[in-house]
């Protein structure tokens, strides 16, 4: 039984490179079959993962739609001002007294 399934694996794996030369689209689908013969629980696994996925997509648009809020930027004070005081104290009591 094991030889069987290793004869028809290699037989799948030849066919499949073979028809590659040939013509591309046929090597392709050739390709699938060996995939399916050497590796049969891929497809289960493949569709497994599948509505796995469906599952978690389905519960992600089940909460609603989604919303969106700006973020406010916090307010910094200027560096200009500050540069300015360090310069002139004058300046300073000007400023202070305007409140920008």
């Amino acid at each position: 039984m094991l030889l069987d399934r290793l004869e028809d694996i290699e037989h799948a794996r030849f066919r499949a490179q073979a028809q590659i030369l040939l013509d591309k689209e046929e090597g392709a689908k050739a390709f699938e079959e060996y995939m399916k013969i050497a590796f049969p629980s891929l497809e289960q696994r493949r569709q497994q993962r599948n509505d796995e996925l469906k599952k978690k997509l389905d519960d992600w648009v089940g909460r609603g739609p989604l919303r969106v809020t700006p973020l406010q930027e916090p307010r910094v004070q200027s560096r200009m001002k500050r540069a300015i005081r360090v310069q002139n104290p004058a300046v300073d009591k000007a400023l202070n007294k305007v409140k920008i």
